[in-house]
């Protein structure tokens, strides 16, 4: 062996390292500021976010339905003192919406939230905002008359234009599409964040979360296609004593029409085909989908969709599904919607002292009867059982479990004593029938 060997072997053994699989994902250096969006050692550019969440259908079936949901019974306009709304006011938003389309840009805004962490809407302004700068804030009086979508992949990251800006946590976000960098005023965006985070300006996206899942189940996908490739048709062994060349061309023909073929002379080697034991991919799938929906706080049943035969305690599943879309809705997107319309109310000279009440959004009509069927049946035995009060019942039936109180003791509906003589019943019934 030469010296050369010797180094060689060396750099082989001790200095060369292989690039690990997830070297592919890792973005560059253009995500080394503070607010970039990070997760363990690994960050993921925006276009790998995307591929990664295209090469999983079921998480794109999830984050549509759970997209859609959160808006899909939209909302009424109600006075804070229950008088009705001002109809000019009703109608100033409800034409903005109709101009804007923003229902369905506020639903793809969502999407993006999930995908790339952060959903994007850029307000437009009417003529009184034409030709200022976005990086300064829109003037009060100027009405807000349409949004935009922007892409999430081009604002990776939020700036502070000058010290004093930092001490009043003003940032501004960073538009960068690769020819023009801009900075946008957080005045004119409305920024959709499903996944927030204190310690960044930036939401992290489902799909950071998902990552080694999501590459899990693209492994998955690819074995069992190769297995059923190899397998399903069965194996060919094709011995023929004293080959010849013509003979080789006889069998490559069939061969090519045939997944798994072996041909070769006996006399020469022998093959032993031995038939491999198929491993059952459900549980590995059942426990990628529950991933799935456990980031995307959805019941597995709501993502895969229910069964025939296995209703039973699904609708109960549903309502707890509803009520975290209502606590989405509250607490996510009725500050950026009252915002928004504040402006285009206060921009006319009027006053806003409107609230947001969101339409209930059913499973469909038999589901929600059999909530309220196995709601009923809880909560009656709850009360006979001396657990909760009658009031808290009826609460229960209007906004299901809550925490109670462990320090009330509730008593029992009274109830009718019971006959001391078990035939007494029997008798008045009898003695009923006789008088008739």
């Amino acid at each position: 062996m030469t010296l050369m060997d010797n180094a060689y072997n060396f750099y082989e053994k001790y200095i060369k390292r292989t690039p690990s699989k997830e070297t592919e994902l890792s973005a560059g250096s253009k995500y080394g500021d503070e607010h970039v969006k990070e997760t363990d050692d690994i960050v993921l550019t925006p276009e790998k976010r995307r591929e990664l969440a295209h090469q999983s259908p079921i998480f794109m079936k999830g984050i549509r339905k759970k997209s859609m949901d959160s808006i899909r019974a939209w909302f009424e306009i109600e006075t804070q003192n229950g008088s009705e709304p001002i109809k000019v006011d009703t109608d100033a938003l409800r034409a903005f919406e109709k101009r804007s389309n923003y229902k369905k840009k506020l639903y793809q805004a969502i999407k993006d939230s999930h995908i790339y962490g952060d959903g994007f809407l850029l307000i437009q302004f009417d003529t009184r905002d034409r030709g200022v700068d976005f990086s300064i804030c829109p003037d009060p009086m100027s009405e807000p008359k349409n949004v935009i979508l922007l892409n999430p992949a081009f604002i990776t990251s939020v700036e502070y234009l000058s010290e004093e800006n930092k001490k009043k946590d003003l940032f501004h976000y960073v538009y960068d599409d690769g020819e023009e960098k801009r900075y946008i005023h957080p005045d004119r965006i409305q920024h959709v964040m499903v996944n927030e985070e204190s310690n960044s300006k930036l939401g992290l996206a489902s799909i950071d979360i998902l990552r080694n899942t999501i590459k899990s189940k693209k492994n998955v996908d690819i074995a069992v296609g190769r297995i059923l490739s190899w397998f399903s048709h069965g194996l060919l062994d094709i011995k023929q004593y004293d080959l010849e060349e013509e003979d080789q061309k006889k069998i490559k023909a069939i061969a090519e029409t045939h997944p798994s073929v072996w041909f070769h002379d006996p006399e020469d080697f022998e093959i032993e085909v031995l038939q491999p034991e198929a491993i059952d991919p459900q549980p590995f799938m059942d426990f990628i989908v529950l991933n799935i929906a456990s980031v995307l706080v959805m019941p597995v049943h709501v993502l895969t969709g229910i069964q025939v035969g296995k209703v039973t305690g699904a609708e109960i599943g549903f309502a707890d599904y509803y009520r975290d879309i209502k606590d989405m809705q509250e607490l996510i997107y009725t500050p950026l919607i009252e915002n928004l319309y504040k402006r285009i109310i206060e921009a006319r000279g009027r006053q806003w002292k409107y609230n947001l009440r969101w339409n209930t959004v059913y499973v469909d009509e038999l589901g929600e009867a059999n909530i309220m069927e196995k709601r009923t049946a809880f909560i009656t035995e709850a009360i006979n059982a001396g657990l909760i009060t009658v009031e808290e019942g009826r609460e229960m039936m209007n906004k299901g479990m809550f925490e109670l109180d462990p320090k009330v003791v509730p008593r029992p509906p009274s109830r009718p004593e019971p006959s001391k003589n078990p035939f007494k019943a029997k008798e008045e019934k009898k003695e009923d029938e006789d008088e008739e």
